[in-house]
């Protein structure tokens, strides 16, 4: 069957409004939104970490929408996994320069698909690990630690050539 308007794709999937194909979608495993104009339709992720389009240019067939929404379940879902890290690294820092620039964090690392990073609180120094792909944060570390005269900051936290404390101040 042709679909030649948002209104044959609504029948061919067995809805009887736009608004109930929409909802329809937003419930996958992987939630799609649906944009649409007279030459269109615009499928797209939900995810506001790794956004996906695919464009449907009417007319198009069952088969097409179909293989659109397949590819866009898979994309996501492959985009979600920890292996993606190996062949998408530009991706996990992207996404830790964008989530540190949010929560005000200045310094930090990635690691596979993880932003690693200290921060200097009043009772010390604690170390964050964030999971890129959810960005849920786990504090792996805490370093009790006195501020004033007679208690060195750890070597590893002082910058190499001015000696100063290098990593982020009440932060994240």
């Amino acid at each position: 069957m042709k679909i030649q308007t948002i209104n044959d794709l609504v029948k061919s999937q067995q809805f009887d409004r736009v608004e109930e194909l929409a909802e329809f979608l937003l419930t996958e495993v992987y939630p799609v939104t649906i944009e649409y104009d007279d030459e269109k339709i615009v499928l797209r992720t939900d995810a506001d970490r790794f956004p996906l389009d695919k464009v449907l240019r009417f007319p198009f067939t069952d088969e097409d929408f179909y293989d659109a929404m397949v590819g866009l379940q898979c994309v996501t879902d492959y985009s979600m996994h920890e292996g993606y890290d190996n062949t998408h690294k530009d991706l996990f820092k992207d996404l830790a320069l964008r989530h540190a620039e949010k929560i005000g964090v200045y310094e930090y690392q990635v690691n596979k698909n993880y932003m690693e990073y200290w921060s200097l609180y009043d009772e010390g120094f604690y170390f964050f690990r964030t999971d890129l792909n959810t960005l849920e944060r786990e504090e792996v570390c805490h370093l009790h630690w006195v501020k004033g005269e007679g208690y060195p900051v750890p070597a590893f936290l002082l910058t190499e050539v001015t000696g100063y404390t290098k990593y982020n101040y009440f932060c994240g």
